[in-house]
């Protein structure tokens, strides 16, 4: 049974406590659990900061959160997984460049067989 056809069913018995009763305000009842459904559909806060910190500081694993996110049907859940998505890519192509800058900076093999002995003894002393 859907979230829809037990949200029905609920609403029709409070509707049905309603007529046996005068005194209840079903108009209450059925706004809260409206407020309550509502709050069971979103994610909450410390989900999304989790998902997107793993998503800009350990790249990779942030896809986790992605597929974790498409496969939950909750109201903003594919909005989430679609930022933790944008966040993995983006750290990871700054991952990437700062890498490729780092290594360019380091000497190949080539340029430190051309270093004279010399030299070397020249910076040590």
């Amino acid at each position: 049974m859907s979230s829809e056809e037990k949200m029905a069913e609920e609403i029709a018995r409070i509707q049905r406590l309603g007529r046996e009763n005068k005194e209840i305000d079903t108009t209450v009842l059925i706004n809260n659990l409206f407020q309550s459904q509502a709050q069971a559909s979103t994610l909450t806060s410390g989900e999304k900061t989790k998902a997107y910190l793993v998503s800009l500081l350990f790249p990779p694993f942030g896809l986790i959160y992605v597929v974790k996110f498409f496969l939950r049907d909750q109201a903003d859940a594919r909005k989430t997984a679609l930022v933790c998505l944008a966040l993995t890519i983006l750290a990871g192509i700054i991952m990437i460049v700062l890498t490729n800058s780092i290594l360019s900076a380091v000497p190949g093999v080539n340029e430190l067989q051309n270093i004279d002995l010399k030299q070397i003894q020249e910076l040590t002393q």
